[in-house]
């Protein structure tokens, strides 16, 4: 495995010392220092430069007396950075006071790599002086199997303390040395794996393979490559080979490093599970971008698209029919239009909504008739309440959305008659479930369960559902965003979703609230819910689009309510000085420029202290909310609104229905 992952994991497990350098030249090009750019952590540990930075650094900075060593590293390295050399050496290195061996090489121009071990405790150096010794290039000593048996307690050394398997083997396949990390590994004793074959740990390379595949390779090659091994009970176990073929006194050899990759590809799997989180946020949140970028604008065309539409319609004589069935179209096509940037603002949690404590069993048993005209007579709803009260924290509106996708989904994975069942309950979860699940925050929590015995779906469907515009259902059937709408609202309040189906079987959507100790709040609006016939009073609209200033304006008036407009802060406070006793509530855009809608509140309440307040914004909720708007004591309304919802608030507003 050649990734960086993979060769940062390798060097750092590494027993041996690891460093790379860029080598320095004057202006003949004669090396006058050398740089570190890297190194592993045996380096640090055999040098005992762990309290030392290194890295980025020039060796006379780490090593300021290295000039006066007797063996002269910097040109002997700069010889093999400039010129491409590879040397295998044994030197004592006076600033450390220990003997190393070191095989140095180049891969580019004026760059080298060291790779060394500790040979300081060696038998070989026992009363050797530095003043006797005579550098000496010994690459094809340590190649030889003469060398392995002067060094047999070092050799069998590192071959023991490896964290990984080692093999050495003849060139037909043969095992003749192994440790006992490869016993481990394949549950082989020493004495068993000495008698088998490379095809007989390793699937994938038969021996004729084997054999044809090291035949025509050079001295010293080298290969890394990822495979199985087979372990004696016929498991199989990923496995990352890193061999080199060789010569040994006229034999040639196989020298294999087997690293289990198990854990590995357990942590891989790991890391790009929680890169698939990191990826569905950072989609989300750049969902969340286009959409708050772009509904301001947006709704406020819709609002004039809608408000129009509505006023012609409300002009029109009885026979016009043709006429009305064509301004109709327009305005579904409108709300439509509303409706999908509603959902794309819920997925992405930016959705301006007014949270209160609800009972789940009442607030689904409100819904049951509605949902039984919506699902159809071929559908049985099984409606399973808890013994005990449910009750969540979330925006009444909010949690209307979330049960109807959820029943809509499940009624459309029916085909004829069915099932779909209803459930509320409570769960506790810890903190080491939440470490399974992932998710983020342990507790008490209120369940909605909805089920069906539908059609059900793959565990690849499963895990695309919550995709903004994914959907299995046929061409004009599906928008793809119920469900990422249902996914948002969820975690907007702190919940988490699970869904669990089998094709065939049904599925099942369990949705978790935070529990919430307290009284059900009763609805804010108590007034009528239909359109007045009439209005009277004075209001101050304030709002900088001209074209909604005039639409909201107009239907006002149609009403019979008496107008004052704004396109700026500072024009309102100066109407409010002028008609302060007759202004009965204030309609204001919440950004504007200058000023915000709530700092303009404020100074005109000062000329009139019994002033209510109607904010407006097409906004997202994070930007109102920033304004000070979202509290639930404020009155506020969303662009684009209708004419009944904009009548019915200010009726309710000035009748002192609502504060």
């Amino acid at each position: 495995m050649k990734s960086e992952l993979s060769y940062r994991q390798v060097l750092d497990t590494a027993a041996f010392g690891y460093a790379s350098h860029k080598i320095i030249v004057d202006g003949k090009n004669r090396p006058v220092n050398y740089e570190f750019i890297d190194i592993n952590r045996a380096f640090l540990k055999l040098t005992g430069l762990q309290d030392v930075p290194v890295v980025n650094r020039k060796v006379t900075d780490i090593f300021p007396d290295i000039e006066k060593d007797k063996f002269n590293w910097i040109a002997f390295y700069g010889d093999i950075a400039i010129n491409g050399k590879s040397r295998e050496f044994e030197q004592y290195y006076e600033s450390l006071k220990k003997w190393y061996k070191i095989h140095a090489f180049s891969l580019d121009k004026n760059y080298f790599t060291t790779v060394f071990t500790d040979i300081e405790t060696d038998k070989k150096y026992n009363g050797h002086k530095q003043k006797d010794y005579i550098p000496q290039d010994i690459s094809e000593e340590t190649k030889t199997l003469k060398e392995v048996s002067r060094n047999e307690a070092l050799y069998r050394n590192l071959m023991e303390n490896s964290i990984d398997a080692v093999y050495l083997m003849t060139e037909d396949g043969k095992i003749i040395n192994t440790n006992n990390v490869a016993c481990q590994m394949t549950g082989y004793t020493g004495d068993e794996l000495l008698k088998l074959s490379i095809d007989d740990i390793d699937p994938n390379f038969p021996k004729e393979e084997f054999i044809n595949f090291w035949k025509n390779k050079p001295k010293n090659h080298s290969l890394l490559f990822n495979t199985e091994h087979k372990k004696k009970d016929g498991t199989l176990i990923p496995v990352e080979v890193n061999g080199i073929f060789f010569e040994l006194e006229g034999d040639k050899l196989l020298f294999g490093v087997a690293r289990n990759l198990t854990e590995y590809n357990n942590n891989l799997k790991e890391r790009e599970k929680l890169q698939e989180q990191l990826s569905q946020a950072q989609k989300m949140e750049s969902i969340g971008r286009l959409a708050g970028g772009v509904a301001h604008d947006f709704n406020n065309m819709l609002s004039i698209i809608i408000g129009y539409t509505e006023l012609a319609m409300s002009h029109l004589e009885p026979d016009s029919r043709i006429v009305s069935n064509h301004l109709k179209e327009i305005e579904n096509a409108a709300r439509k239009s509303s409706n999908l940037t509603k959902q794309l603002l819920a997925f992405a949690r930016r959705q301006t909504v007014s949270p209160r404590i609800i009972d789940l069993n009442q607030a689904i048993e409100a819904m049951l008739k509605m949902l039984e005209r919506l699902i159809g007579e071929d559908i049985k709803i099984s409606w399973r309440p808890s013994d005990e009260p449910s009750h969540i924290n979330i925006d009444p509106t909010q949690f209307d959305q979330i049960f109807v996708n959820l029943c809509l989904n499940a009624r459309d994975a029916i085909e004829g008659a069915g099932l779909i069942i209803i459930e509320t309950g409570s769960s506790t979860f810890s903190d080491f479930q939440f470490e399974v699940n992932s998710e983020p925050v342990s507790g008490e929590y209120s369940l909605i369960t909805v089920s069906d015995n539908g059609c059900g779906m793959t565990k690849e469907i499963t895990e695309k559902l919550f995709e903004p515009y994914f959907t299995t259902k046929s061409i004009g059937k599906g928008t793809g965003l119920g469900l990422p709408t249902v996914y948002g609202i969820v975690r907007q309040n702190n919940g988490f979703i699970n869904v669990y189906s089998e094709p065939g079987n049904g599925t099942t959507v369990r949705i978790y609230f935070p529990k919430i100790s307290g009284t059900p709040e009763k609805n804010l609006i108590t007034g009528k819910d239909s359109v007045p016939a009439s209005g009277d009073g004075t209001i101050l609209l304030v709002e900088d689009d001209q074209s909604i200033l005039e639409l909201t304006k107009t239907i006002l008036e149609n009403y019979g309510y008496r107008v004052l407009t704004a396109a700026i802060p500072e024009e309102a406070v100066n109407i409010a000085e002028e008609y302060a006793n007759d202004i009965d509530i204030l309609i204001t855009d919440v950004i504007m420029p200058g000023t915000n809608g709530r700092e303009l509140a404020g100074r005109i309440s000062v000329l009139c202290p019994e002033l209510k307040t109607l904010y407006m914004s097409g906004y997202t909720s994070d930007i109102i909310a920033h304004q000070g708007i979202l509290d639930s004591t404020v009155n506020f309304i969303q662009k684009p609104f209708s004419t009944k919802e904009l009548l019915t608030k200010v009726r309710n507003i000035i009748d002192g229905n609502i504060s």
